[in-house]
């Protein structure tokens, strides 16, 4: 049973709640992030000054890559760039700099989102029994992507070797986290 929400901060909860040796729940702190949105119809040399720019070629559907930053496919034609010592600056510089005449936008979300990662031999288990999707089957494999709801919340889930990150917007961060801490609880 699913607790009452209650306005908590991650400090009040604690930034990492461990359930034994089979699941663990963090907060994490100090990411950055920005929305990388692209125009429809961008021709495949602008496409690949972007890949260049950012080390690496823009992910398919429902998947993420890892270049310069890490790059999370967010939907037809959006993605989300994430990196610890992202420079939103200067790749949003760069990238309109290099492509003046194409439609892009490039959002700063650092404060926009919270990021938590399900770690442990548990954590698909307890995620795919929060959600539809099946998390604990070769079909959702590591470093694919889905957008889903937890308790009623859009977030991102993507697949990571030993667990699941999760994307939220961070005003409703803390229903996610307590959401997740009592079904672990339970």
């Amino acid at each position: 049973m699913v607790k009452p929400y209650r306005m908590h901060s991650f400090a009040e909860l604690g930034d990492k709640l461990s359930f034994g040796q089979e699941l663990t729940v963090s907060a994490v702190q100090n990411t950055n992030a920005m929305l990388l949105s692209i125009g429809s119809n961008m021709s495949e040399k602008s496409i690949g000054a972007i890949e260049k720019i950012l080390g690496t070629s823009l992910p398919d559907a429902n998947r993420m890559v890892q270049g310069v930053v890490e790059i999370i496919w967010q939907g037809p034609y959006q993605f989300l760039l994430v990196g610890k010592q992202l420079k939103l600056d200067d790749i949003s510089t760069v990238l309109n700099a290099e492509l003046k005449d194409e439609t892009i936008l490039v959002t700063p979300f650092s404060s926009a989102v919270k990021f938590m990662h399900v770690i442990g031999k548990n954590a698909t288990t307890l995620l795919a029994l929060l959600t539809s999707i099946p998390l604990d089957t070769d079909k959702f494999s590591t470093e694919t992507v889905a957008i889903t709801r937890l308790a009623k919340v859009r977030c991102t889930l993507i697949r990571r070797a030993g667990g699941v990150d999760i994307i939220v917007d961070r005003i409703n961060a803390n229903h996610v986290w307590e959401w997740i801490t009592d079904a672990a609880n339970t």
